[in-house]
């Protein structure tokens, strides 16, 4: 099976896949679900993200898209040439800082954002493939009707509150203290 690539992506350099090593271990695991969500939405969409590979003693380590080479193995798609970008790095400490970026999410998916952003959509397409794993949904579909979920807020989150709120800081020296409820 020929995957299809991105227009998009068609002048930057491509390896196959099965030319690039795993950097990031056991850092993240993929489940059965995620990994059928995964092939599906490449099959359906084709390849559209470039591959971030870090060039180090004659050997191309893979930042990011990890899940996605596991995907090509099974499948039987591993020597397929895909889209990459060479990211710099001076050492594994520095690759692995850069790969733990690429993985970094540092803005808040909220449901409520979320659910205002994929209003229109298709919900039976947004429900089979998207995941994200720090959003407190069960099930996609509940974000159909907003009264069919509850949004709790995070136990962290509401401790990071209440600690915001129960500082004090010192105007003499500047000093912050957390008080007592």
């Amino acid at each position: 099976m020929q995957i299809r690539i991105n227009e998009g992506l068609l002048s930057l350099p491509t390896l196959k896949m099965s030319d690039l090593l795993p950097a990031q271990g056991e850092l993240k695991t993929l489940s059965p679900t995620n990994y059928e969500r995964l092939k599906e939405s490449i099959l359906q969409k084709g390849f559209c993200f470039p591959m971030f590979v870090w060039p180090f003693e004659g050997q191309n380590h893979i930042l990011d898209g990890h899940q996605r080479q596991i995907v090509f193995e099974k499948e039987g798609w591993a020597e397929t040439p895909v889209p990459c970008v060479l990211v710099q790095a001076d050492s594994w400490d520095d690759a692995k800082q850069k790969l733990l970026l690429c993985t970094s999410q540092y803005g808040t998916i909220t449901p409520e954002g979320l659910r205002d952003f994929v209003d229109g959509m298709d919900w039976d397409w947004v429900d089979n493939f998207i995941n994200f794993d720090a959003i407190p949904i069960l099930d996609f579909s509940d974000l159909k009707d907003p009264d069919n979920y509850d949004l709790k807020e995070p136990e962290y989150q509401k401790e990071q509150k209440q600690k915001a709120a129960n500082t004090c800081k010192c105007p003499n020296c500047g000093h912050e203290f957390v008080t007592e409820k």
